[in-house]
């Protein structure tokens, strides 16, 4: 006997997919996971993506006007838009036909190269975080207009204009919060004034500059662990910047010339390491062979290292190198003489 054929729609898909990646902290998890999102007037987003996988392209769009761009542009209708009843600010989402593995690079790859694309095109928030959604099932709240459409990347991508590859597309772009905006804004021109000024006023300057930052975004939030996070960095590691950038520095500075190529100050630096090392043993050898001779004890190669805490390789090593040490000196005895 055949079994009965159900019919699965998109929304049912996402619901399917989204319990085994990640967890909603905002409903009770001893009820249903789709009721309780929807039956919670509570809820008033959640999760569609998560560290792991991207379940669907979303954009913020915060202009009422630009709700309906994607028709105007040509694009696909959205699988889910959720209008806000008070505002008309809307969220449009592009559910996947199968998730997008982060892990996997060429298509996460892809995906943040259509997304990038179609939230410039859209006029989407680009602080956005792609991670949450407004619940489409609260009616309470939103109007939302739900089709049983889901796309593949390849579907996405027909739709828009020729660019770069999705391989090659700018990867640096951050799809994430406000708070890495104000952060990957900062820094770097954090690096240059940091040896400008005293420490004082460059955390000065830095508050300044997170407020200006802070002030573009159409939700502030708080800059204060930003700025304590770049404040402390640039501080421990401004000999890295600016005009002190490429200076020998260590505790082997003063035995390196500034003429010298980086393979050549790393040569220099391992020699002088195991000279250092090389002394440190030799003491500990001497110190064993002394408290040796004054115990009476056998001196050999075993009982001296067994004291020294050493290999008996490195005390024969050390006894070859004395014994060369012994002849250089008989041997620059001998030619003060002969001159």
């Amino acid at each position: 006997m055949k079994g009965r054929r159900y019919e699965v729609t998109a929304t049912d898909k996402l619901y399917r997919v989204l319990p085994r990646f990640d967890q909603i902290k905002t409903h009770d998890w001893t009820q249903d996971y789709k009721s309780s999102i929807k039956n919670n007037p509570a809820v008033s987003q959640f999760r569609i993506n998560n560290k792991r996988v991207i379940n669907a392209l979303c954009f913020d769009i915060d202009d009422a006007e630009d709700a309906f761009l994607w028709d105007e542009l040509g694009l696909p209708q959205p699988s889910i838009q959720t209008f806000n009843k008070f505002d008309r600010k809307c969220h449009l989402v592009y559910l996947l036909e199968s998730p997008v593995d982060k892990e996997q690079y060429k298509p996460y790859a892809w995906a943040k190269s259509i997304l990038m694309q179609m939230r410039s095109m859209l006029k989407g928030d680009v602080a956005y975080t792609n991670t949450f959604t407004k619940n489409f099932y609260n009616t309470t709240l939103f109007e939302p207009i739900i089709i049983d459409s889901s796309y593949t990347l390849a579907d996405l991508q027909s739709y828009l204009p020729k660019i770069n590859t999705p391989l090659k597309a700018e990867l640096t772009d951050p799809i994430g919060s406000r708070h890495i905006s104000l952060f990957e804004s900062l820094r770097r021109p954090a690096y240059k004034m940091v040896n400008q000024v005293d420490e004082d006023g460059f955390l000065t300057w830095l508050r300044s500059e997170a407020d200006a930052i802070n002030e573009s975004f159409d939700e502030p939030i708080k800059t204060k662990h930003i700025v304590r996070s770049i404040y402390t960095f640039c501080i421990e590691n401004r000999h890295n910047f600016g005009n002190n950038q490429g200076k020998n520095r260590g505790a082997y500075a003063k035995y390196l010339k500034d003429g010298m190529t980086l393979p050549e100050k790393q040569s220099k630096s391992a020699e002088l390491s195991r000279e250092k090392v090389m002394i440190k043993t030799e003491l500990k050898i001497e110190e064993a062979i002394k408290i040796l001779g004054l115990r009476g004890s056998k001196i050999s190669n075993t009982s001296i290292a067994a004291k020294a805490g050493v290999s008996t390789k490195t005390v024969q090593r050390y006894k070859k190198r004395q014994a060369q040490k012994a002849e250089d000196i008989a041997l620059k005895k001998l030619d003060s003489r002969c001159a």
